[in-house]
């Protein structure tokens, strides 16, 4: 891959680099410098004294609920569930040192990338309660600074600052403040979400940066910085080199960045790269976060595919061309966050397969055990249902069909007690199956073995499928790790995904906070070795795992607080959405309107060029794609919890996941309708 950096000589060189009106961040948007400063206090004109007196007032703000949010987190305080084997405790052992060395059946149960968080933790020194605080902090600036980018309006940056710092996710006792990855969910994923959104708007600033115009006239002639020349004859300005001299009565020359130099250039795109290769590492801490995080994948791939589509099409118009160097260097940028996480999670697996001898992130959900039991799965029986994933007869008929696993009995003889009422539900398959093995001469100390004896296994399945031997569902499978469904199983799905889903906003049900069952976790008297490790590493006072930070701001005041938090994001998200639906009625309106009174049909955004109305649109489709994607997991995680019929765990699973796309989702919608209106104009 060609380094964007060593092009950047040829970009500025090149005469036929296209030129977008991106002012207002998205493409075909259209803006003056006072529009922008117009917009800047969320649509409200304010200038001089007064203006910077409320832009003062508002840093204020965003400074005491900074101050407030840091109180709420020390006097909270995290908690661990060291008798949690699964889950916590198994987080937990994969940070501790020894872990590489470790000989534990569930070791590679789980993906990584939480203990490796936990491992920075205890490295630093610094309490876990900062830790997670410092995150979140991270998350709102992030998000302030994607506003700012997308919108140019200080008063609806500093708004969505306070409205992500103080989520009320961060204040949950299972998604906000237990030692477990699904309490990091939310956060890593407003910094996945507004990292996206910013490097969108670094490469499109870029290419406005970067473009050479040929601008025609309204008289059919064109017009360049320093001279007119008549119709036909191909004139390019740069506007990179200082266009943006006066021209004749009637006719204008935009140059929002004339004057730039090379050098000046040359740092944007170093920045973006830099950026980019921090966008790229972040994603694949998340990635490594949880087993099926393939499914931010497309969220991402999209939008770095968005981030070079200007630059894809052959001719933006009649006179402007898109040269094949732009087209590199851009598209370049654009994967650059892609390779970055693609090399980071292969240095994972090549450590894994150092130190286990597998190249996997975990063996239980992927790798040739995985391959296992989405094979029994896949086996068709009238006693698969929703529940039961892995009826006690498709698990006798694989053992059937695998001669390569009677070497050891004793797999087939453990799975072979979840019969009748014992049989197993969900994927708890996937765990006994490694207690099975771990109790036979193969175990699970050896990864590399097992891996091997299960890819036979699995050869020998593909045959007894392909023979006739084993017939296959005829069911709808849309993953290798979840059970298959029939259409009607598939329908009821749509109602309890579309309720957790609405419950993301209007926080209705499944919220605790404080609960008593947590005291016991924050008392001292148990002296477990796993629970006085996990402690350590977390750098907390094991002799006061619940201090009072200030002496007139107590625990229970904490959580009084959080619970009104809880009220206040309640009216706040409803009010978000009317104003979403606004922003649609709105804009639409407002385009038609303008393609009327210019004896337009509207068939695209040349129909409006370059209008507020259009900008507005723009964004309203990103937002509604964020709002669906986050509907659309939901849903697909239902297709896994149903089972367990457990609304709190269902909240637990799904809820940390889909808020951040919901919450910016409905911060882009809010800008698009205030930048509609921003000081009084659609233009």
């Amino acid at each position: 891959m060609t380094c964007p950096v060593t092009i950047l000589p040829v970009f500025m060189r090149n005469s036929t680099i296209c030129s977008l009106p991106l002012r207002d961040g998205f493409p075909g948007s259209r803006s003056s410098a006072a529009h922008t400063r117009n917009a800047e206090l969320c649509g409200f004109s304010v200038r001089g004294r007064r203006r910077t007196g409320i832009i003062a007032l508002g840093f204020l703000i965003c400074a005491v609920a900074t101050a407030g949010r840091l109180l709420m987190s020390c006097t909270l305080h995290m908690w661990y569930a060291y008798n949690q084997r699964a889950d916590d405790q198994l987080l937990m052992m994969q940070s501790l040192p020894g872990y590489f060395d470790s000989t534990d059946l569930y070791k590679l149960a789980k993906n990584q990338g939480y203990g490796y968080v936990l491992r920075f933790i205890g490295w630093s020194g610094v309490n876990v309660d900062l830790w997670y605080f410092a995150v979140w902090l991270l998350a709102a600036l992030l998000c302030a600074v994607a506003v700012q980018r997308c919108f140019h309006m200080v008063g609806l940056s500093m708004f969505a600052y306070v409205y992500v710092l103080w989520n009320p996710l961060a204040f949950e006792d299972w998604l906000g403040t237990r030692v477990y990855r699904n309490s990091l969910f939310a956060p890593v994923l407003f910094i996945l979400v507004a990292g996206l959104l910013i490097f969108l708007t670094m490469v499109w600033g870029l290419i406005r940066s970067l473009n050479v115009d040929i601008v025609p006239s309204r008289s059919g002639r064109t017009v360049e910085a320093d001279r007119t020349v008549e119709a036909g004859e191909s004139v390019k300005v740069d506007r990179t080199v200082g266009a943006g001299k006066s021209v004749e009565s009637g006719n204008s020359v935009e140059a929002d960045h004339a004057g730039e130099t090379e050098a000046i250039i040359l740092l944007k795109m170093a920045g973006i790269v830099v950026f980019a290769a921090l966008l790229g590492a972040w994603f694949a801490l998340v990635f490594d976060l949880k087993e099926d995080s393939i499914w931010m994948v497309p969220m991402v791939g999209f939008a770095l595919a968005l981030a070079a589509a200007p630059v894809l099409r052959a001719r933006l118009s009649e006179n402007v061309l898109v040269s094949v160097t732009t087209k590199i260097g851009v598209v370049a940028l654009c994967v650059l966050p892609a390779m970055v996480t693609v090399a980071i999670v292969g240095c994972i697996e090549d450590a894994n397969n150092r130190h286990f001898g597998v190249r996997e992130l975990n063996t239980r959900t992927s790798g040739e055990l995985a391959g296992f039991i989405s094979r029994i799965y896949g086996i068709d029986s009238p006693n698969q249902t929703v529940e039961v994933w892995s009826p006690a007869d498709s698990i006798e008929k694989a053992f059937d069909s695998a001669p390569s696993l009677r070497a050891y009995p004793q797999i087939r003889e453990y799975m072979e007690q979840f019969q009748g009422e014992d049989q197993l539900t969900g994927d708890f398959i996937s765990w006994r199956m490694l207690d099975a093995i771990d109790q036979s001469p193969l175990t699970m100390r050896d990864e590399a073995e097992v891996q091997r004896v299960f890819a036979k296994a699995n050869a020998e399945l593909d045959r007894a499928f392909a023979e006739g031997r084993l017939r296959k569902t005829d069911k709808i499978a849309i993953s290798a790790s979840l059970v298959p469904r029939t259409p009607d199983e598939i329908g009821e799905l749509f109602a309890p995904s579309r309720d957790a889903y609405a419950n993301t906003v209007t926080l209705d049900g499944n919220y605790a906070i404080g609960s008593e069952s947590l005291d016991f976790y924050y008392s001292g008297r148990v002296h477990a070795p796993s629970r006085m490790a996990g402690l350590k590493q977390l750098n907390l006072d094991i002799d006061d795992l619940s201090p009072q930070a200030v002496p007139w701001f107590t625990r229970a005041d904490a959580e009084t607080v959080a619970w009104q938090v809880v009220a206040a994001y309640r009216a706040i998200n409803l009010a978000m959405i009317a104003v979403a639906v606004a922003a649609v009625v709105s804009s639409v309106s407002v385009a038609l309107v303008r393609a009327v009174r210019r004896g337009s049909v509207v068939r695209g955004v040349s129909a409006v060029r370059g209008g507020s109305a259009w900008s507005s649109l723009g964004w309203l489709g990103l937002a509604a794609c964020l709002l669906a994607y986050a509907y659309c997991y939901g849903f697909f995680a239902y297709w896994y919890a149903q089972y367990l019929h457990n609304d709190r765990i269902t909240f637990f699973y799904v809820t940390g996941l889909i808020a951040p796309l919901i919450d910016i989702g409905l911060l882009l919608a809010v800008g698009a309708y205030l930048r509609l209106f921003a000081g009084g104009r659609c233009d």
